[in-house]
């Protein structure tokens, strides 16, 4: 797995080389730019996917077309009430 996400640029082998009294390397594995732009995209996309997600869009939907059709119905609602 590690090695897929490396052939595809999303993450990188770094070696770090400290001084002193002798050589220290240390092989770590970072994320890349990239790799932080498609880590993102995952999160958002399984942010929009989530149960609650789709719960909270459907209402807000719900709730604009009743603002349309209250707004549609204004003008007949002022010339009940005069």
């Amino acid at each position: 797995m590690v090695k897929e996400l490396m052939d595809a640029r999303l993450l990188s082998d770094a070696r770090v080389t400290f001084g002193g009294s002798g050589p220290s390397i240390v092989d770590s594995i970072v994320l890349t730019p990239a790799g932080a732009s498609a880590l993102a995209e995952w999160s958002e996309f399984l942010r929009k996917e989530s149960f609650g997600y789709k719960i909270g869009d459907t209402i807000l939907r719900v709730l604009w077309v009743l603002v349309g059709a209250l707004c549609a119905l204004l003008p007949d609602i002022i010339r009940a009430l005069s």
